[in-house]
């Protein structure tokens, strides 16, 4: 250890000797490791960070409707309403379903909002920042529940975080509508990607998206709504499987409209595992385009290194001829090179938000980039030190 500090004092004294050189090999590397960091951010947000502002997220499941040639998430409310109350495996199945409304508080604006099952909140395992949040009782009967939820974002972006907001009346889409509650900041909805401003039960479908067919709640065919579900502790993926198998076959003797039609069960909640494997596909070429950037920005470095090393050639000998090994000599100049990697990594971190905000700045097609979270947490801080590791052991 007293070896390892003696090369490191002496290998911020050697770069601070060169300031200009030592700032050019971190600036070149940092965009490198910036870059990768970027894009490994993405990837993180989109496939590995589990839902925020939820409980448990591990023990949630996606519904995928598969039918002949093609599957899609979404599906119609009967078929919700028998799966959610057939079932044993699931301690809740919840439904939601997307939609923009016109919010008029002072001023009219377009907002993104979510129609959702009274039990949408209870099985995410959701909390409230101020008063409560929807109840299976808000959903019993159609249009008689006009209550909503917002996110912490609206109410301090259009309620200027009033405390008073529970009870207060607005209006959506033309009715009249009650807060009852707001939920907490860290809480965006169940959709990888996707931010929701407010949310109201399902049963009132008919005032916040009317434009869907009348009757619609009563429409088996029409898929419209996505279903998310919390398992039960000591139930497996496997075991809810099976058994929503047998469902799906149920529902397909009883109702022709079902034949043909089963589910499978996604373990990546608020995400289409087709859309999750496109992008996957998106994100490893350009987790392989930034890796080519850092690869340049090695060769570069490592120019530069041998640039400089024609320099110290005295040193290196004299220190050879008082008896430094050329092993000592090695890891000394190894630690240099992992310092500056290190140094570069720490000014990669800092660039790496302007980077993500620019690649999401761009119109992107897929829903899933559009309102990504991408504060780093323990992984992109852990592939940011090795990166930087492998890039000092590299160069």
């Amino acid at each position: 250890m007293a070896t390892l500090i003696q090369d490191l004092k002496y290998s911020l004294r050697m770069l601070a000797r060169s300031p200009a050189f030592s700032l050019a090999a971190v600036m070149t590397l940092a965009l490198g490791i910036g870059a990768n960091t970027a894009i490994f951010s993405l990837v993180n947000a989109v496939l590995f960070k589990p839902l925020a502002g939820v409980e448990h997220p591990e023990r949630l499941v996606e519904f995928v409707r598969v039918q002949p040639s093609y599957r899609f998430t979404d599906w119609g409310y009967p078929d919700y309403l028998d799966y959610r109350d057939r079932n044993h495996t699931l301690a809740g199945l919840a439904a939601r379903s997307r939609t923009s409304v016109n919010l008029a508080n002072g001023a009219t604006e377009r907002v993104r909002g979510e129609i959702v099952s009274g039990n949408y909140f209870s099985v995410l395992g959701a909390r409230p920042a101020l008063g409560r949040l929807i109840l299976p009782t808000d959903d019993d009967a159609p249009g008689a529940h006009p209550v909503v939820v917002l996110s912490h974002d609206l109410w301090q972006r259009d309620f200027g975080s009033d405390p008073q907001v529970i009870g207060r009346g607005i209006v959506l889409n033309g009715h009249p509508f009650s807060v009852v509650g707001v939920a907490r900041k860290d809480f965006n909805g169940s959709t990888v990607g996707a931010i929701s401003d407010l949310w109201v039960p399902i049963t009132m479908q008919e005032q916040i998206s009317p434009r869907l067919s009348a009757g619609i709640l009563q429409n088996r065919t029409a898929g419209w709504i996505t279903l998310v579900g919390r398992l039960k502790p000591g139930v497996s993926l496997q075991q809810a499987q099976a058994e929503m198998t047998i469902i799906a076959a149920q529902l397909a003797r009883a109702y022709p409209t079902n034949v043909g039609r089963t589910v499978m069960l996604s373990p990546r909640a608020g995400i289409d595992p087709d859309d999750e494997a496109g992008l996957r596909g998106f994100l490893v070429l350009l987790l392989g385009a930034v890796g080519l950037l850092l690869l340049i920005a090695c060769s570069n470095v490592a120019n530069l290194l041998l640039v400089r090393a024609t320099s110290r050639r005295r040193e290196i000998a004299v220190r050879l001829a008082l008896g430094a090994s050329r092993g000592r000599l090695m890891r000394q100049l190894l630690t240099e090179g992992l310092l500056l990697s290190v140094l570069a990594g720490a000014a990669g971190l800092v660039i790496t938000p302007w980077v993500g905000d620019l690649t999401l700045a761009f119109r992107q097609n897929s829903y899933l980039m559009r309102g990504l979270d991408l504060s780093p947490d323990w992984r992109v801080l852990a592939f940011t030190f090795l990166l930087a590791i492998v890039t000092g052991v590299l160069f």
